[in-house]
């Protein structure tokens, strides 16, 4: 149902604009509609609209059905959620409909659960996928709880799955000697200064895919993360958005050789016609392309004769860096946007194996 716009002359005092209005069948049947107070913006507004939608709770909990727990849930969702969380929980649910989605969630016994976490173990999806998906539908029955008067959260009751490998997932990386073979087939200023980015400031693929050259401050020799590109959206080829976290979004200072090869990229920008510095940093009026960075990376590698790396991993290459060179755990999670300290140690772990055995030594010669 859609949020509506007042007309200029009808707005409030405190400038509330958007409204949205309702046509529903109360309990009895009878048609309603409901037109709402107006708020200061949009999102409010469609906010508001899935919480009076949900508290109408015209459904019985004897009948409602694991898809209709999973519509009342999406719209409570899309005014909160980013759109690519929205598209990651709907592939979740491709996996739960069949088996579950015309059940009614209250028939849903722990026989009936443990018999679809079989059927997900026999369709060789890994162990984390398998886990988004266990997460969702134990979303949906505390949902149900809250607005339907379900009285259980089976998932939550059954558990999750357990995994066989106990080994943390070990995280892919170039030594600095790596990068410099693999930079060093790099003949496009556009690439160098791109892998310079990821390698040397850790920045995350859709974070230097946003980047503009406003957000670039050669006097303060600093990059300004604020926002990144999201791609793989239905109708759109991109997409503007905000920082992953909030602790994402930083300004961050730029190495030499970062400095060095953003400047010369710059330099050569601005002989485009037509050139903005609201344009991307790479790309000019359009982003680079996934497939593009993808196929350029992998046949750098293959030319330098090094092992193919994710696009992901010069970023764990940038940690891997700084931690084998001394650099404070703090410094190394704010430079990379961590919100808590756990999470870069967590992630890198595998990556202090020297420095403990440092430790000891550090210890011995004390003594």
């Amino acid at each position: 149902m859609p949020v509506y716009k007042v007309e200029k002359e009808d707005k409030t005092k405190d400038s509330r604009i958007y409204y949205f209005s309702v046509s529903y069948k109360d309990a009895y049947g009878h048609k309603k509609r409901y037109k709402s107070k107006k708020y200061k913006t949009k999102d409010e507004a469609k906010k508001e609209e899935a919480q009076f939608l949900l508290s109408l709770n015209i459904k019985k909990v004897e009948t409602i059905t694991i898809d209709e727990l999973f519509e009342d849930y999406l719209k409570l969702k899309i005014p909160e959620v980013k759109e690519q969380t929205l598209i990651g929980i709907k592939k979740y649910y491709k996996f739960i409909e069949p088996k579950l989605g015309k059940l009614q969630a209250i028939k849903i016994t722990n026989k009936t659960y443990e018999d679809f976490k079989t059927h997900l173990n026999s369709t060789g999806i890994s162990h984390a996928y398998k886990s988004k998906i266990h997460q969702l539908i134990k979303a949906l029955y505390k949902h149900g709880i809250k607005y339907y008067g379900l009285e259980k959260n089976v998932p939550d009751i059954i558990g999750g799955f357990k995994s066989n490998n106990t080994k943390l997932k070990k995280c892919d990386f170039f030594t600095l000697d790596e990068y410099k073979k693999f930079r060093s087939k790099l003949s496009d200023i556009v690439w160098i200064a791109y892998f310079d980015v990821l390698y040397y400031c850790g920045l995350r693929k859709n974070e230097a895919n946003a980047l503009c050259w406003d957000d670039i401050d050669f006097k303060a020799k600093t990059i300004n993360v604020n926002k990144n590109l999201v791609t793989k959206i239905k109708g759109i080829p991109y997409k503007i958005d905000s920082t992953k976290t909030l602790s994402s979004n930083r300004s961050i200072p730029m190495p030499e050789i970062v400095c060095s090869t953003l400047q010369s990229l710059f330099e050569y920008s601005k002989g485009i016609h037509l050139f903005s510095t609201k344009w991307f940093v790479f790309g000019g009026s359009k982003p680079l392309s996934e497939t593009t960075i993808c196929n350029i990376k992998n046949k750098t590698c293959k030319a330098a004769n090094l092992k193919q790396i994710r696009v992901h991993d010069f970023r764990n290459s940038c940690a891997s860096l700084l931690i084998n060179n001394g650099a404070n755990i703090t410094l190394v999670a704010k430079y990379l946007g961590h919100s808590v300290i756990e999470m870069t140690l967590n992630t890198y772990s595998n990556m202090f194996g020297n420095k403990l055995e440092e430790l000891m030594t550090t210890i011995d010669n004390l003594n």
